[in-house]
């Protein structure tokens, strides 16, 4: 993993130069959560797991169901440099066997509206978000088969960090350069192999601050 001693200020101006990006060394420990019900697929964050954020254009990760089901909520846990969005542009495509995005047909893709809820966590002198994305009872959930490999896909807006931890599951996560996708630990992006930290639901799940407060010390 690379690491940086320069002021993070710099360095992020230095990283949208660069159009990948990724925060550095995590700082001192802190703390994590557990899910809560109506999860079909977890890589939960958890602050002990934690090593870097990464940013590139688009950022994929793989996921097995084991039942079927129709995802009504995607979380993910992000640092904001910037502004927060208020909605994301999200997709899931179907690998072909191969565990490589570059070959998967899109299965489905929205933009979703989102809130962020502060996990209470900082590091790299920014506040740990963990983002809901809710999709629209009024839009067609996206029904994922139980047994087959999907991706799950996010359009970065510019001024955020997928956070990761090291493998954990399935194939690495994949970053987009525009035309291709390639594997976090190809040398083109980031040369360090990771997974993002991202859970999925069937069913609505709660956004307040005190809910994630009283999860922490579960952990």
């Amino acid at each position: 993993m690379k690491l940086f001693a320069i002021c993070l200020t710099v360095f992020t101006a230095l990283a949208f130069a660069e159009g990948h990006a990724e925060l550095g060394a995590r700082h001192a420990p802190g703390d994590g959560i557990v899910s809560t019900d109506g999860v079909v697929f977890s890589q939960v964050y958890s602050f002990a797991n934690l090593i870097n954020g990464y940013r590139h254009i688009e950022m994929a990760d793989d996921l097995i169901l084991s039942a079927t089901a129709s995802i009504q909520n995607i979380r993910v846990w992000m640092i904001y440099t910037g502004g927060m969005p208020t909605d994301y542009d999200l997709a899931f495509a179907q690998d072909a066997g191969d565990s490589d995005p570059n070959n998967a047909t899109y299965v489905w893709s929205e933009t979703v509206p989102c809130t962020h809820v502060d996990t209470g966590d900082d590091n790299w002198g920014f506040d740990i978000y963990e983002t809901t994305c809710a999709i629209s009872p009024t839009d067609t959930y996206p029904s994922l088969t139980a047994g087959l490999r999907y991706w799950l896909i996010l359009v970065f807006k510019g001024d955020e960090f997928w956070l990761v931890e090291d493998p954990v599951w399935g194939s690495y996560a994949w970053t987009y350069s525009g035309t291709t996708w390639y594997r976090t630990d190809d040398p083109y992006t980031f040369d360090y192999a990771v997974d993002a930290f991202f859970e999925l639901y069937d069913s609505p799940v709660p956004i307040e601050r005190e809910t994630w407060g009283s999860r922490k010390p579960l952990f």
